[in-house]
């Protein structure tokens, strides 16, 4: 990992301190989005908070979160087009992408190298991902 020794202490944690945020917000906000799926403003702000993950860990180098908060970002955007409806198996790829971001987020603490050695991370994005393509769902 590179790009993690390059990473200056202060700017690291700055961003674990917005990444714990922005997770914990997702969190709650699945959950919201799961017990009322027509809630425009929940949507909206797990959009914002997925969008914010996105652009700091581009920032920050971190290639493989940036990449996972950009596939949970297409499904979003899909729910925001109306193009997909909130469904158990969107909620599903929701909180595995959750589950994705936090071990991609905890690696940055370990300094183990990537956390996903099993490709669990990579078998999740590619879930995400599916769920995003359209017609992908009627077919499973």
């Amino acid at each position: 990992m590179n790009w993690l020794a390059e990473i200056d202490r202060e700017d690291l944690e700055v961003f674990l301190q917005e990444a714990d945020e922005q997770l914990q917000l997702l969190d709650q906000d699945i959950v919201g989005l799961e017990r009322d799926p027509t809630n425009g403003d929940i949507l909206q702000e797990i959009f914002r908070a997925s969008h914010t993950l996105k652009g700091s860990s581009g920032m920050l180098g971190h290639q493989r979160m940036a990449g996972m908060a950009h596939a949970m970002e297409n499904v979003l955007d899909r729910l925001r087009k109306g193009t997909l409806a909130v469904s158990p198996q969107v909620i599903d790829a929701l909180l595995h992408s959750l589950d994705a971001l936090r071990l991609l987020r905890d690696e940055l603490l370990s300094h183990e190298g990537p956390c996903c050695k099993t490709g669990s991370c990579c078998k999740c994005r590619a879930t995400v991902a599916k769920v995003a393509t359209p017609n992908a769902l009627a077919s499973t």
